[in-house]
């Protein structure tokens, strides 16, 4: 049976999330690859909110699939807040507006 122990040699380092400064934009990124499939994902953030992040990154999504044709999408997210702004769009940032009113006509 495989140890679960881990090595005293081990080190662990704290990392802090930062913001980007104004005019840069930070982006993360990841994947993961088995024998059966493969998937990626990157979050983009600029210096604003959290929540002006999540509905970038919504209306990025969206707009992607609308370019490769994929209309029938499954979007989840953790956050009420943007879940809410299908519903009001006055929840959204005004400056994103726009981009999420193309996106959800």
């Amino acid at each position: 049976m495989p140890s679960t122990a881990v090595s005293s040699s081990a080190a662990m380092k704290m990392v802090l999330w930062c913001t980007p400064s104004i005019g840069w934009m930070k982006v993360n990124m990841d994947d993961s690859v088995n024998s059966n499939y493969a998937v990626c994902g990157e979050l983009f953030r600029d210096y604003l909110s959290m929540f002006h992040a999540e509905i970038m990154a919504l209306i990025l999504d969206m707009e992607l699939a609308h370019r490769k044709n994929w209309y029938y999408l499954w979007l989840e997210s953790d956050s009420l807040n943007v879940l809410r702004a299908f519903e009001d769009m006055n929840v959204v940032p005004w400056d994103l507006r726009n981009r999420w009113s193309n996106c959800c006509t």
